[in-house]
């Protein structure tokens, strides 16, 4: 699990910008984007000119990252519901034997396709295929990439090191009806390019493109994307044999992170609450009304700013102080004048209204409900 508690997500989408002339030839053997491997060659690409474009050509490659946050198993329901969803109908493919990143994907494809409990009629899963790349409908140039990833990462002081025996693939369709995910544990580990030199897992999410947002692709990655950012879960994970084995250790893992989660929380009850199982001693009796003496102690600080800040401060303050205590005052002392002369004259001046109190009531009441 990475130590700054993130994730690193990587999306990239592919721009044409075909070049023209002399001059392009000259800056492509400077700065281009081509010529750079460490920034193409990242998942076993292959870069393959289409048969209309010139040996001068290149594309715009535009790379995003960001930081996606770890799933908190105890406070998002969202989480065990997502694992839930996926143990139901689970596709899981165990020692997959195909050695590309292509070939994966297209077995793990197929799975989905072909599972009784995924009914896509209107989807093609070949063209989904050509959507987690970056070329897909390219007929220029042919930059093979994947389009969004999330991968585990550690910052450290030399830079950033990955989690490089798993891969979390993200793909958003508008013509899915609802939600895939498709785990693969490959025979050996393969050797995809750079930040994936030793994949042994490759997790394939897809969503349809108008979901809520706790349901979306990104949510759903970051339930998975937890779970298998711990080592020793992938170790375990090795072991099974079966796809039972596989679900149980999944739940397994469920359990120790919500576990994790709520211990320090039941070491403090433990500590305080007096009704533990533990015999209650002397000082547990002069525990009454502390919690209403803890509250006023937080509470005074901030007695005194209830009425500065509303004199004190820009944007008008004081001005919107003084009309809204003028416009309560109006608005409760009229009602206080119609009734007690109402009472007044009901029981012939047995009951009548006392006008300074009104107002002085009208008045600190009004301040009160302004501050």
């Amino acid at each position: 699990m990475s130590k700054n508690g993130y994730f690193f997500q990587e999306m990239e989408q592919r721009e044409v910008e075909p070049e023209e002339g002399s001059e392009g030839q000259e800056e492509e053997g400077q700065d281009s984007p081509i010529t750079c491997g460490d920034d193409i060659h990242l998942y076993d690409n292959q870069l393959s000119p289409g048969p209309d474009a010139d040996d001068s050509g290149c594309v715009l490659l535009n790379t995003s990252r960001k930081y996606v946050k770890l799933m908190n198993f105890e406070e998002e329901i969202r989480a065990h519901r997502d694992l839930d969803g996926f143990l139901a109908r689970a596709t899981i493919l165990l020692d997959e034997t195909a050695a590309s990143l292509d070939d994966v994907l297209k077995r793990m494809l197929h799975s989905v396709g072909q599972d009784s409990n995924a009914s896509e009629p209107t989807c093609n899963f070949e063209e989904v295929m050509s959507m987690l790349f970056t070329d897909a409908g390219a007929q220029e140039v042919n930059v093979h990439l994947l389009s969004e990833t999330i991968q585990g990462a550690t910052a450290t002081a030399t830079g950033i090191q990955y989690q490089q025996s798993w891969l979390c693939i993200l793909c958003n369709v508008k013509y899915l009806q609802r939600r895939h995910v498709c785990i693969s544990r490959l025979e050996r580990p393969q050797n995809w390019g750079e930040n994936c030199c030793e994949v042994r897992y490759v997790i394939l999410i897809l969503a349809p493109s108008k979901m809520k947002s706790t349901k979306t692709a990104m949510e759903l990655g970051r339930t998975f994307a937890t779970l298998f950012s711990d080592i020793s879960f992938r170790q375990k994970l090795l072991e099974t044999k079966t796809q039972q084995e596989f679900k149980e250790a999944l739940v397994f893992q469920r359990h120790q992170l919500t576990a994790t989660l709520q211990q320090p929380t039941a070491l403090g009850k433990e500590e305080t609450d007096p009704r533990s199982q533990k015999p209650l001693e002397y000082k547990d009796f002069l525990r009454a009304g502390r919690g209403i003496y803890e509250d006023l102690c937080r509470r005074l600080p901030h007695y005194p700013s209830d009425f500065t800040d509303g004199i004190v401060g820009s944007n008008k303050t004081l001005l919107k102080y003084m009309t809204t205590a003028i416009f309560l005052y109006i608005a409760i002392l009229l009602p206080a004048i119609a009734f007690g002369s109402l009472n007044d004259e009901s029981t012939r001046g047995e009951i009548e209204t006392e006008w300074n109190g009104c107002e002085l009531k009208a008045n600190v009441f009004s301040v009160n409900l302004t501050t």
